[in-house]
């Protein structure tokens, strides 16, 4: 294929668009499904309890709850034996079928339910005016605890992506079970890795450690002070891991994935 290793911003539009398109039905139907439940529990919270955060807590529950069936279901023609073959063969590069299917299940989705979420915020605050003379603030996508979620919905989604790549069926509940097991078996090995070669070392370290901090007159605050900074260390480097590699490295997954297919 010629355009095999190009990115076209016209293609790349054309792949999004046709994926917003193709699901138009099911979004408006969800919408209205959700727009009617936030609309009856904004009234009962303002009749009740009046809780002036609901709107923004609400929409992070609607975002990564339905972020997990999207995410599940983004790659669904890939693994149809019908469509998937035909899927492959559309006149676009395997990158930018991979990456329009990334921006659908992220960017995409996030900015649809914003919007739509936004417009039912005005439409139950009003009707809760009428109603009860007081009303939730509108929802802010802007909100600091917003973009954070945000921020935190794209990491977290980036691994169910690799389990939707992979898995053909219940990939949402195999991605889980998979990233616990590899966890669970990282653990291990590493705990008896470090008892193998260092367990000898550990017979008489406490004893023989406060003695030698007895004589090097160290305080326990420089102590603490070091294990904090240590810390801050460490937490430092699992952010970066966290926030700027993990997302990346999926999405990258998901196209080596699709491009092993494709031979």
């Amino acid at each position: 294929m010629i355009t095999h290793n190009i990115f076209h911003p016209t293609r790349f539009y054309l792949l999004v668009r046709n994926g917003v398109v193709l699901n138009k039905s099911a979004i408006l139907i969800v919408s209205a499904a959700v727009g009617g439940l936030m609309l009856f529990l904004s009234a009962m919270d303002a009749f009740l309890g009046y809780r002036q955060w609901f709107h923004q807590w609400f929409y992070l529950g609607v975002l990564y709850l339905g972020g997990l069936i999207v995410t599940s279901r983004i790659f669904k023609e890939f693994h149809d034996t019908v469509k998937g073959p035909a899927w492959l063969l559309i006149p676009a590069s395997l990158l930018e079928k991979a990456s329009s299917r990334i921006v659908l299940s992220t960017m995409v989705y996030v900015v649809i339910t914003m919007l739509i979420y936004f417009c039912f915020s005005l439409a139950s605050e009003g009707f809760n005016w009428l109603l009860f003379r007081r009303y939730h603030s509108l929802f802010n996508p802007f909100d600091p605890l917003i973009l954070h979620g945000v921020a935190l919905y794209f990491v977290l989604q980036a691994p169910l992506l690799v389990g939707a790549v992979y898995f053909q069926k219940h990939s949402l509940s195999k991605t889980i079970l998979a990233i616990l097991g590899y966890t669970f078996v990282f653990f291990v090995v590493v705990a008896f890795a470090i008892w193998l070669i260092f367990g000898n070392y550990f017979d008489g370290l406490l004893p023989g450690l406060e003695a030698l901090i007895e004589q090097s007159g160290i305080s326990d605050e420089a102590i603490i002070a070091n294990i904090e900074r240590l810390g801050g260390v460490t937490l430092w480097i699992w952010r970066i891991i966290f926030w700027a590699l993990i997302p990346p490295l999926c999405w990258a997954i998901c196209y080596y994935r699709l491009k092993e297919t494709e031979r």
